[in-house]
């Protein structure tokens, strides 16, 4: 009996990893060498947090915090996703090389979210072959085979299911109050892999923790004892990184505001009824559709409830509703809020003569605190794929029972139906492009340095595409294990925190001065670097195989950037390495600046109509060879004064602090205000705060004079020669 159970299990296994092999072909045929991948940067950052995870593991960096991107200052990962949990998955392959690492976190995490599906279903009294189908049924929605080739968190959705198998144990009082401290355990493991996992199965534990309370009063007792005890464990376990991740999202150069893009990115109601635009079979006619009706189609849009497990779910809720109809109404829910902030119906946002939106629940949940990093609606069906498939394995269930005798064939027809029209095209691949040689030598020392890969960005004035870019160079990272400049993550500094001016937008401001001179900040960049722990700096080359790196063609304006900056910032420096693939120049330990240069830092906007509007406190930063006397020109534009009707005022106060030095000077809109500083040798911040004077900030709703705002025309520091 025991070996019948062994093998029944193991041939589930099986076959859930046969439909895992089959679903993510052809990952398998290239796993060492090939990733799959739509050609954009979420590949390079997904397998850069498997190895940030792996370092992590074996004690090289902190889990939560990236100490070599942005490097020396470092990021936080609180508010990555995926988070590190996915690490897991991939350690045992690393030795295979980083291909095998990200493809095997890619089959097996679509394996085991086929087999918690499993297990769930077991759980509700499914038969295997049932259980099995739901497991199948999960595995090709597509909201899960779309995360294949771009996001590998919506491909591994085990903890769904499993959070509901542990909750639906803990709420029965006929088991082991353990089961409590399990579902919380999981919720644990939620934090580690995402935030939308673990709002949805936040959701998904509230949701049928109401729905026990319908239980009768006699169970209401133990029920809520183990509800009190379900929140104590996941305040002890959870809470904790809550709070951290709540005090790294309150970082002001962080914006992780991103709810407005849930417009554009919110899916129409008719694709919960059309197989995806991935599909083998319907992608075409899928899409000519969403064209037909100007409906944008993306991964995360990829809502279909497939043709026959909805039919099989309908069959389920009505032949057996008491059982049903809780699942039935969450997997509405989930529908509603995938459907984002506003209805969309066949391409109308507008509806009646009066042309009025249909404001969804959606608009609402992710306004409320904390939530304000959705901007992808349809994820809500991860959570609504588990719910499907429960039901659609309810109605199959049904259908086995009326037919009890083709119950192997009711089943076997059954999957073929449903796999038909959610088969995927074969998934694009990418073949991961080669590290320099150099980065494999340095790859042996131990020291810990800084890198500044060159060019900061492929195109000009695209600061998207800038810090997406550089996920290329995370790969690079996984070679060598030095920090670098930059990095591409889930939500990025909204400046530089450390060279704003190198990766902005114009190095050689016309409103930005030195003696009425235009100055590039490239200039010291030697110097900057140096200070910051920087040893080389390395010039990608242009590969021909590898399309992202085609802007790096001789004559490309990135190609001009990088070497402009090499020009400016190492003067006269020679190569210490040179392949088909970089040039490398080395930073010398001991560089100074070689002219006086100013840029503007935090608190500044972009010029526009010929000032630059500036937040109180803002920052200059200027660099200088020796120590020398300057005067600080501010030619003053506008100023803000809420006790003015137009809220605009023409006098002030503005105080300039470098270093202990503080003076106060009377400004007035249309004149030039000069303040002597005293330079030091290298770098030094100017702090310019207008003063409140008869500024009222405390009737705008501010209790502060940081938040007075001010404009100049021009900043010019003068330098008379010492």
């Amino acid at each position: 009996m025991r070996e019948t159970l062994w093998l029944t299990r193991s041939l589930v296994l099986l076959v859930l990893f046969a439909l895992a092999l089959a679903l993510s072909w052809p990952l398998a045929r290239d796993f060492t060498t090939k990733v799959v991948s739509d050609g954009g940067m979420d590949i390079p950052l997904n397998m850069w947090v498997l190895w940030h995870a792996k370092e992590a593991l074996f004690g090289r960096q902190p889990l939560f915090y990236a100490n070599l991107l942005y490097y020396p200052l470092g990021t936080s990962l609180l508010t990555q996703s995926p988070g590190p949990l996915l690490g897991l998955l991939g350690l045992p392959f690393w030795g295979l090389g980083f291909a095998a690492a990200y493809n095997a976190t890619l089959l097996l995490g679509l394996w085991l979210s086929g087999v918690s599906m499993y297990l769930l279903a077991r759980d509700l009294g499914m038969s295997r072959l049932v259980a099995l189908f739901s497991g199948g049924v999960l595995m090709a929605a597509p909201m899960v085979l779309g995360g294949l080739p771009i996001h590998m968190d919506k491909v591994f959705i085990a903890l769904l299911p499993l959070a509901l198998l542990t909750w639906r144990r803990a709420l029965d009082p006929t088991r082991s109050v353990g089961w409590v401290a399990a579902t919380a355990f999981v919720v644990l493991l939620t934090t580690l892999h995402g935030g939308w996992h673990f709002i949805q199965a936040m959701l998904a534990i509230a949701f049928f923790g109401v729905v026990a309370w319908l239980a009768p009063m006699g169970k209401r007792k133990d029920l809520a004892r183990r509800q009190a005890l379900f929140l104590v464990l996941v305040a002890v376990l959870v809470g904790p990184f809550l709070v951290a991740t709540l005090r790294a999202s309150a970082n002001p150069q962080i914006a992780l505001n991103r709810t407005e893009t849930s417009l554009y990115l919110q899916p129409d109601a008719v694709q919960f009824l059309l197989p995806s635009g991935f599909s083998r079979l319907f992608g075409a006619p899928t899409l000519d559709l969403l064209a037909a009706h100007k409906i944008p189609w993306t991964i995360e849009s990829a809502i279909g409830l497939g043709w026959i497990p909805l039919a099989l779910a309908l069959v389920g809720v009505v032949a057996a509703w008491r059982r049903t109809r809780p699942w039935a109404l969450l997997l509405a829910v989930c529908m509603l809020l995938a459907l984002g902030p506003q209805l969309s119906l066949l391409g109308e946002r507008t509806f009646t003569k009066y042309n009025l939106p249909v404001v969804l629940p959606y608009a609402f949940v992710s306004s409320l605190p904390g939530l304000s990093f959705m901007r992808t609606p349809g994820r809500f069906m991860m959570l609504g794929s588990v719910v499907l498939a429960v039901l659609a394995g309810y109605g199959l269930a049904w259908l086995m029972m009326r037919w009890p005798r083709g119950q192997v064939a009711t089943v076997a027809v059954a999957a073929v139906l449903t796999l038909m029209p959610a088969w995927p095209q074969p998934w694009p691949q990418e073949a991961l492009r080669p590290p320099p040689t150099f980065y494999q030598q340095i790859a042996a020392d131990p020291a810990q340095y800084g890198v500044l890969d060159l060019p900061l960005r492929p195109r000009d004035k695209n600061r998207e595409h800038q810090i997406q870019f550089t996920a290329r160079y995370q790969l690079d990272q996984m070679t060598h294990g030095k920090g670098i400049a930059s990095g591409y993550l889930s939500f990025v500094y909204q400046q530089h925190p450390l060279f704003p001016c190198w990766f902005a937008d114009d190095q050689t401001p016309p409103d930005v001065t030195v003696d009425s001179k235009k100055v590039s900040c490239f200039t010291n960049g030697q110097y900057e670097l140096a200070r910051t722990g920087y040893r080389y700096v390395v010039l990608h080359k242009a590969q021909p195989d590898f399309p992202d790196f085609n802007d790096l063609k001789p004559g490309s304006w990135a190609d001009k950037a990088a070497h402009a900056f090499v020009d400016a910032a190492l003067p006269g420096a020679s190569p210490v390495a040179d392949d088909d693939l970089a040039t490398v120049y080395a930073v010398p330990a001991n560089a100074a600046p070689i002219a006086v240069t100013m840029e503007t830092r935090d608190g500044w906007e972009e010029r526009d109509n010929g000032e630059r509007w500036a937040r109180s406190p803002a920052t200059l930063y200027v660099t200088s060879p020796t120590g020398r006397q300057a005067v600080l020109q501010i030619a003053m534009g506008q100023m803000h004064d809420v006790a003015s009707p137009s809220g605009i005022g023409s006098t002030g106060r503005l105080r300039v602090q470098v270093g202990d030095e503080i003076q106060t000077v009377d400004a007035r809109a249309g004149q030039t205000v000069d303040v002597p500083l005293s330079l030091v040798p290298g770098g030094q911040t100017i702090t310019l705060t207008l003063e409140a004077s008869n500024f009222r900030p405390a009737d705008y709703g501010m209790d502060d004079t940081r938040t007075l705002s001010f404009s100049v025309r021009g900043l010019n520091l003068a330098t008379p020669k010492p």
